[in-house]
């Protein structure tokens, strides 16, 4: 990570950009954007760093790189050393066309993009889609809940004491309706909206630390109505049972553990239908 802050601050000893063609500069952020489609910032500091931010609206995909940059004779040599937080090495020469608030780059991989003047670089947490891992058993069936990410402000979530989250399982891959998928949702509260915090959030009640949870399993979405929820049992013999384990918790990153009893109140009983669900791990990472 200290390849992309110094990639994205004027760090001391860098050697400054050259000026384009009668003295001009491509100095600053720029923004291009296609309403709904996607979306590309770029920002070239005076002290030789270079910033982009790729965000694909469709598939909800954000992609940070950082580097250096100079420029020769109106070309833009552009050196890729860090994206989404590894390390890599890419070389472009980008020609460019500057005219007032209009920049024109070049990008060798496709036709030219214009860019217009901009605030400032944005970060991939604030388009909201992590990178994102939601794995359970199901009455001992391991599932893979990753596919259709959310969409987390997770700062905010942090902030506010209320993370919300549900991952779908695909058995047959992306097939038209979906068939045989299965929904998980997690939330996690705090008591009076205090920030989240590592800890144990217990099922349906605050525990002693004012933290809580609930969930659901929304079973063959395509073909059922049938919702098993941590407070829908039976509240004599079916009180809710299980936890939500918080173990990382930042503006950039949220990873627990997790094990619960889920229940059809829609179903028949007392007793009502159940699910177990062990062995669970959920990561939200904008790193």
């Amino acid at each position: 990570m200290v390849a992309l802050a110094c990639a994205l601050a004027a760090c001391s000893g860098s050697d400054p950009a050259q000026p384009g063609p009668e003295g001009v500069s491509v100095v600053g952020v720029w923004q291009s954007s296609e309403a709904g489609q996607d979306e590309t910032t770029v920002q070239f500091l005076a002290g030789g760093g270079f910033g982009r931010v790729s965000a694909d609206f469709p598939a909800r995909r954000c992609v940070l790189e950082a580097g250096t940059w100079a420029e020769t004779e109106g070309v833009l040599d552009i050196q890729i050393t860090e994206a989404d937080g590894e390390s890599v090495s890419q070389s472009l020469r980008v020609p460019y066309q500057l005219d007032g608030a209009s920049l024109t780059l070049e990008w060798p991989t496709g036709q030219p993009e214009t860019f217009s003047t901009f605030g400032q670089l944005p970060t991939c947490a604030s388009y909201g889609w992590p990178d994102f891992t939601l794995l359970a058993e199901v009455d001992g069936v391991p599932l893979d809940f990753g596919a259709d990410p959310p969409t987390v402000l997770l700062d905010d979530a942090v902030a506010t004491g209320k993370l919300q989250f549900e991952g779908r399982s695909e058995p047959q891959g992306p097939a038209d309706g979906c068939p045989g998928c299965d929904v998980l949702g997690i939330e996690l509260f705090t008591e009076l909206a205090s920030p989240l915090v590592p800890g144990e959030y217990p099922m349906e009640v605050f525990g002693p630390s004012g933290l809580y949870a609930r969930a659901f399993l929304h079973t063959d979405v395509s073909t059922t109505d049938v919702v098993y929820r941590s407070g829908d049992g039976d509240p004599a013999t079916q009180p809710p049972a299980g936890r939500v384990v918080l173990t990382s918790v930042g503006p950039d990153l949220v990873e627990g553990t997790f094990e619960f009893t889920l229940f059809d109140g829609g179903g028949a009983g007392p007793p009502y239908p159940s699910v177990t669900v062990t062995n669970g791990y959920f990561r939200l990472s904008f790193e």
